[in-house]
């Protein structure tokens, strides 16, 4: 009979199982991560900076891409902002931009790969050195991994999260066994600051560390001699030093904790908490994240009082920081796994005596669970068809790009906000755009909600007659030639500009897909395009009826979907259509009082199909 502490992965995993099972997960994370398209945004601003750094050889502090900033009227009211967003990730930029040219999107998904899994090999090394329950390490990798999938964007964050981890386990692992992995920490830092501005995470990590190691000295419980006190500060604070040297220096810190830049972030996805999120029925439930955060108070209880003082104020901190903004759910989840897991491990060995395995033939059972658990997950998650790296039909507008461009339509253009990196990748610089997604004026982006969501005014909550709508003042202002729109936002939702533009005689649509459509104004000099591919409001339409019909199924309980698809079916006559939508929204969201309204004005007009 032998006790917990007597036993060897080869006991727990006759004949290598553990690694076979672990080697079986990772296959399966590789296949994973390899099967997803390049979909994000933000990627496509950022190599587009990239493609400008290397071109002309320096870094711009004020943006070349959109032709809104260059007009003096828009003087920007937040300059230190734009000069952070245009110079923080120049390296990753480069990057970016060097492995798409030159591999396309192939280059970009294998690198997203490597961090990822980098990230989770990170967390299960850790658990390894530090002699955990093969079950424990097993568990934990899984849980990291799932915490992972919903950060795949193609984005410089990923550095953050591969590095977050190696920052926090470089110096835990100092603090445990003297590791000299640990002097590498200021190049980390160094590298990392000129990769992405989540940098400050790594400095908020060294200084909790610094700040609980400076407690125990005070009370006199480190457990450093002399020498190693000096070393541990003296690296922590090199450490420090080189994440200063940067275009920005710490000015991050102020971005992050100031309030003077919260207007940027209202309505912002991953700016919003997980749960208000769930609750308005925009976004899924994140199972990793919420399990990782249900058993740190549970292994927390088991510790009592050894938890690790240092771990327990990271967790807290992220806990918290993660339960104000999705954006930091990612790094509570992967941090966790470790933390959890290796204090987890320390309770069953203080408790060893209560796990006895008392059978052989019990050792070989948890070795078949966790062997099947990670054929039947391959057997599941992989397909071999779908190994390939691609650009995402649903959110990459190449038909609309390369519909410009064939047709040489030039003039101020009003687009998308979240189409503008690509469009700016691939128009720049014949075609500038208006905005995208870094939202670096605020006057733009004030006006640009404006023109999207149609208002009137901004004074008045009905127009006086006679009075031309804001929208509309600003279209012309701006010399708008060209509208470049997706048919849904990201929570669903149909923009008004869409229903007005489509009233509108003064625009005619010449380009219609599933992630995009094209107006023109109409006036003499777009006469021979409008003229040769002028489509009709149908065609719009039911490219909005597929886009939503397919985000309704990819998320059941949003209720925008719906609603959206049954504005569309009422601008189509089709009534019964549209009832049967706003139904379907209400029983998602039947405390809407703007589609019980909606729903109720066309019972009125079909009193038959209440029955």
């Amino acid at each position: 009979m032998k006790r917990l502490r007597d036993l060897s992965t080869r006991d727990l995993f006759p004949g290598g199982f553990f690694y076979l099972a672990i080697f079986i997960l990772f296959v399966s994370f590789g296949f994973i991560l390899l099967s997803q398209t390049i979909w994000d945004y933000d990627f496509w601003w950022h190599i587009a900076t990239g493609k400008y750094i290397v071109e002309t050889g320096s870094i711009p502090t004020t943006d070349p891409f959109s032709f809104t900033s260059q007009l003096p009227e828009n003087n920007n009211l937040y300059p230190l902002r734009e000069r952070f967003i245009m110079t923080q990730y120049w390296l990753a930029q480069i990057l970016f931009y060097l492995l798409y040219n030159n591999f396309g999107p192939a280059g970009i998904g294998v690198v997203r790969a490597v961090l990822l899994l980098g990230t989770v090999y990170a967390i299960y090394k850790a658990l390894k050195d530090r002699g955990a329950s093969p079950y424990i390490i097993y568990l934990s990798v899984f849980l990291s991994f799932v915490s992972l999938l919903r950060s795949l964007g193609e984005r410089p964050v990923l550095f953050t999260i591969c590095f977050s981890i190696i920052c926090f386990v470089m110096i835990d692992d100092f603090m445990r066994r003297r590791s000299r992995s640990f002097y590498f920490l200021p190049l980390l830092m160094l590298v990392w600051s000129n990769l992405h501005g989540g940098f400050i995470l790594g400095d908020g990590v060294i200084l909790v560390f610094m700040v609980i190691e400076g407690m125990k000295l005070l009370f006199g419980k480190s457990g450093f001699a002399e020498r190693e006190k000096i070393i541990f500060f003296l690296v922590l604070f090199l450490a420090l030093g080189a994440s200063g040297i940067n275009p920005n220096g710490f000015f991050g810190f102020m971005i992050a904790l100031s309030k003077e830049y919260a207007p940027f972030y209202v309505g912002i996805n991953e700016y919003q908490s997980p749960f208000l999120l769930y609750k308005m029925k925009v976004s899924s439930l994140d199972y990793g994240y919420l399990t990782a955060l249900f058993l740190f108070p549970v292994i927390l209880i088991l510790r009592n009082r050894k938890f690790n003082p240092t771990h327990l104020v990271i967790l807290i901190l992220l806990a918290a920081a993660s339960v104000s903004a999705g954006r930091f759910t990612v790094y509570y989840g992967i941090i966790a796994s470790l933390i959890l897991g290796d204090e987890l491990n320390l309770w069953l060995k203080e408790h060893r005596e209560k796990f006895v395995l008392k059978q052989a033939h019990l050792d070989i059972a948890f070795s078949i669970i966790m062997l099947g658990s990670s054929v039947l997950y391959f057997v599941g998650m992989t397909n071999l068809k779908s190994l390939k790296i691609r650009e995402s039909a649903w959110t990459v507008p190449t038909g609309a790009a390369n519909f410009i461009i064939n047709n040489h339509i030039k003039g101020n253009m009003l687009n998308d906000m979240g189409i503008g990196g690509y469009l700016t990748w691939r128009l720049y610089p014949e075609v500038r755009t208006f905005i995208d997604t870094r939202s670096l004026n605020y006057t733009v982006m004030k006006e640009y909600t404006w023109m999207a969501t149609a208002t009137e005014s901004i004074y008045n909550t009905k127009l006086p007659p006679g009075k031309t709508p804001l929208w509309n003042r600003l279209l012309e202002h701006y010399r708008i030639n060209l509208i470049v729109f997706n048919p849904l936002d990201i929570y669903g939702n149909v923009l008004p500009l869409t229903m007005k533009l489509l009233d509108d005689d003064n625009w005619v649509l010449v380009f219609s897909d599933i992630n995009t459509f094209i107006m023109l104004k109409n006036v003499p000099e777009n006469e021979q395009i409008i003229k040769k591919f002028r489509k009709t409001n149908d065609e719009l339409y039911n490219s909005i009826i597929v886009k939503a019909s397919f985000y309704a199924q990819s998320n059941k309980g949003n209720p925008l979907v719906m609603e959206a698809l049954g504005d569309i079916f009422e601008k189509m006559g089709k009534t019964d259509d549209a009832i049967k939508a706003y139904k379907y929204a209400l029983k998602r969201m039947p405390e809407s009082p703007g589609i019980k309204e909606k729903l109720d004005k066309l019972m009125e007009e079909k009193p038959e199909v209440r029955k």
